[in-house]
């Protein structure tokens, strides 16, 4: 990501992202005179995403059989566009390659043999390493879903309720999340690969104010669903108009659950 800077300096509090120690990209070190953390150089952000591996029903997970009341853990795997690393100990899947967001891709195999009705949980992390809990109905027969919340790293996945058959597999889809909180479709504006989307609010979900956050609700600075699927070679860029830099829920959203 990268700042274009004009003239305005806004005097504020959210120089740096929640519950990080480093700077965000909007941020700079206060002097001794703002007595905060805050510097941030106004208002317009470029957030780009350099040919992100395409989407995938299966890069975290081949399809499974779950059965019963129980919650089953699934079995990560880094499949193609996914890579492994470690944070604080732990070793994460990292469904992005860069800094950005992305959506879990749950998809049911169909007929008869397909999944029955299930909810999942995943565990993982945002760009800025904080942690986020997305819960939601999982697919079923013949059904691809989208998880609510978009994240960096994928920590773990967990499917409670039942699916037949073939059962449910997992992977990276194209849902993606913004750095900054966007309220409006027309506080960005979006190109695939140079060409303008106009129709910008087609898959666009704004930031979700619920607070205090839950497992439950959607991305707390907002998400938008690629108009064209990702193939390993596309760069979406946006322009970002972040309407409220001086409080930390007005620029990054509400703490994330």
């Amino acid at each position: 990501m990268s700042t274009h800077f004009q003239d305005g300096i806004s005097v504020g509090s959210a120089g740096f992202p929640p519950l990080n120690p480093a700077p965000g990209s909007l941020g700079r070190q206060s002097t001794p005179l703002f007595n905060g953390y805050g510097a941030v150089c106004a208002p317009v952000v470029v957030y780009r995403l350099s040919a992100l591996a395409a989407a995938s029903s299966t890069n975290l997970a081949a399809a499974t059989t779950y059965s019963g009341a129980a919650s089953f853990p699934v079995t990560l795997v880094a499949g193609a566009g996914v890579t492994t690393t470690t944070i604080n100990g732990v070793t994460v899947y990292d469904i992005v390659g860069q800094a950005g967001e992305r959506s879990v891709r749950t998809v049911a195999a169909g007929g008869a043999g397909g999944a029955g009705a299930n909810t999942v949980t995943v565990l993982g992390l945002d760009m800025y390493e904080v942690p986020v809990t997305a819960t939601f109905a999982g697919a079923t027969s013949g059904n691809t879903v989208e998880s609510n919340k978009t994240m960096r790293y994928v920590i773990s996945a967990s499917v409670t309720g039942s699916a037949t058959g073939s059962g449910i597999s997992f992977g990276v889809g194209d849902k993606i999340g913004f750095p900054y909180r966007v309220n409006t479709a027309s506080d960005f504006i979006v190109t695939n690969s140079g060409t303008v989307v106009t129709a910008n609010g087609t898959g666009f979900v704004a930031a979700d104010t619920t607070s205090a956050a839950t497992a439950t609700s959607n991305n707390v600075r907002g998400s938008y669903t690629l108009q064209t699927a990702t193939n390993g070679a596309n760069v979406q860029t946006f322009w970002i108009y972040p309407s409220d830099v001086n409080t930390t829920n007005g620029l990054f959203g509400v703490p994330q659950a």
